[in-house]
């Protein structure tokens, strides 16, 4: 059995019934570096479902509580770079912890850039109040 979630313009499928097989991506990163790892299973293959993801995310600073806006195909990898100080340049001279605080993943690469640029500006940043009320406590403007 497979289950179906829609997300954005894409169609993710989970296996239920048995256990994914790994396909390396043969694509390379814009680091040189292979690309993740995808769990696909056989099911999946018959819907099109195989391909790589570009997220569009935001960072909080746990000390100034800053917000950073980004994109990648790797976000695991990605935070984890912000958070070594190999990251963006304001990621880099800020000190403390950058958390996860909300994503966004699209198939096509421009899509993901030309959110990140909507998300970054005036409208953008009250679209992410909105969404996140909850986890600020109250619509705060950043």
């Amino acid at each position: 059995m497979v289950g179906i979630v829609t997300l954005n313009h894409a169609i993710l499928v989970r296996p239920q019934a048995r256990q994914p097989r790994k396909i390396r991506s043969q694509a390379r990163s814009s680091r040189g570096g292979p690309r993740t790892l995808i769990f696909v299973s056989p099911e999946a293959k018959l819907f099109g479902a195989i391909t790589i993801m570009f997220t569009v995310y935001v960072l909080e600073n746990q000390n100034d509580k800053s917000w950073y806006i980004g994109q990648t195909d790797n976000l695991k990898r990605r935070i984890q770079e912000h958070n070594s100080k190999q990251g963006g340049r304001t990621t880099r001279i800020k000190t403390g912890q950058w958390t996860l605080i909300y994503a966004e993943a699209y198939v096509d690469r421009r899509d993901a850039i030309g959110r990140e640029k909507f998300l970054k500006g005036g409208s953008g940043r009250k679209y992410l109040n909105k969404q996140l009320v909850h986890y600020l406590g109250t619509a705060k403007s950043r």
